[in-house]
């Protein structure tokens, strides 16, 4: 008999125990991985980023963070007019049998997700903060290791909880608000006796993040051409140009792709050019990319949207502000708001 190399325990698989941050991140690549799916975010990421996608994301932690809140909002409360669902009620109609039950409690409770501005009212670092929702005016314990070690009492973030095992929990990322953000949105949705809580949602909350730290110069292309030519000039080996670099953007499907390994053949005199390099880099991708459509021989070509009629404002909720050719009925918009003013008024405890 030959020999058979031995069985350590410790190498047996074991399953490992199902949570929230692995239910997402599941959940989140088969929506990016399915077609279906793919063709309607790249259409509808022009509703949440506007027609300017998304000059504001200037570098590569920018642009993650960015992407990410665009996920948040399509699998949580984008609807899909063909199938009347969001992403999130689409995986689990066709997952749900494939499923265990502790992933299923897990991804039901991601339906009573609550989307709100939070400010921390007391943090236990590594444990727990208790913060208020400054859209419905409710406190929330939420626990969570990562995220508590950086907060401080008074600070603002944006984040969508859920209830899992008794507790609130995060999904996803938290993303802190600067002060002059939390002004903005105070200005822009003031509070009355009547209205004693801002109706806003992901779609204004990013049209926030634009207004802040779009700079007008990285919209203008001859602008940003011009200026990382003479860079390149300087810092880069003769062989570099900017055709180069568009033929990179091309080729490549994420921007680290495209531009890591360029920085590595450059010299720079200042840090200062390194940061600089690096936005006009980000706005000739997102510029470039994203927006366009490319036909053979031909470059790079500007996709054109078609011309929308101006909507109403809705004074409801983000989901309602949906308000599209793609959106369809009168009933489902008078549906969605009644299910937001349901949900609003609920007792917001995880077992609520």
């Amino acid at each position: 008999m030959g020999d058979h190399p031995k069985i350590e325990r410790s190498s047996m698989s074991r399953r490992k125990a199902p949570d929230i941050e692995g239910c997402l991140t599941r959940l989140v690549n088969c929506i990016s991985l399915d077609e279906f799916f793919d063709l309607e975010l790249d259409e509808v990421k022009w509703d949440f980023f506007g027609d300017e996608y998304p000059y504001y994301a200037a570098g590569e932690e920018e642009y993650d963070l960015a992407w990410k809140r665009l996920m948040d909002w399509f699998v949580f409360e984008y609807v899909i007019e063909e199938i009347q669902k969001t992403p999130l009620e689409a995986f689990l109609e066709k997952y749900q049998n494939k499923l265990s039950p502790e992933e299923l409690k897990i991804y039901h409770s991601f339906r009573r997700n609550v989307y709100g501005l939070f400010r921390v009212e007391k943090v236990v670092p590594g444990k727990e903060m208790e913060s208020i929702n400054l859209l419905d005016g409710c406190y929330y314990t939420i626990k969570d290791k990562k995220e508590s070690r950086y907060l401080q009492e008074g600070m603002v973030f944006v984040a969508r909880v859920v209830p899992v095992k008794g507790y609130w929990q995060l999904p996803g990322n938290l993303h802190p608000l600067p002060d002059e953000a939390v002004e903005v949105l105070e200005k822009r949705y003031p509070l009355s006796a009547s209205s004693p809580y801002p109706r806003i949602g992901p779609l204004e909350v990013e049209r926030v993040f634009s207004s802040l730290v779009t700079d007008e110069d990285l919209k203008d292309m001859e602008i940003v051409e011009a200026r990382l030519t003479t860079i390149l000039q300087k810092c880069a080996p003769k062989s570099l140009t900017l055709e180069d670099i568009r033929k990179r953007i091309r080729e490549s499907s994420y921007p680290s792709e495209a531009f890591d390994d360029l920085y590595e053949s450059m010299e720079f005199e200042y840090e200062e050019e390194l940061d600089e390099l690096q936005n006009l880099l980000f706005a000739l991708w997102n510029y470039y990319c994203l927006p366009v459509f490319w036909e053979e021989d031909s470059g790079f070509a500007r996709k054109e949207r078609e011309p929308k009629e101006p909507q109403e404002k809705s004074a409801s909720h983000g989901l309602e502000l949906i308000k599209d050719e793609r959106m369809g009925k009168e009933k489902k918009e008078i549906a969605k708001v009644i299910y937001l003013e349901e949900r609003r008024k609920r007792q917001r405890s995880p077992g609520g």
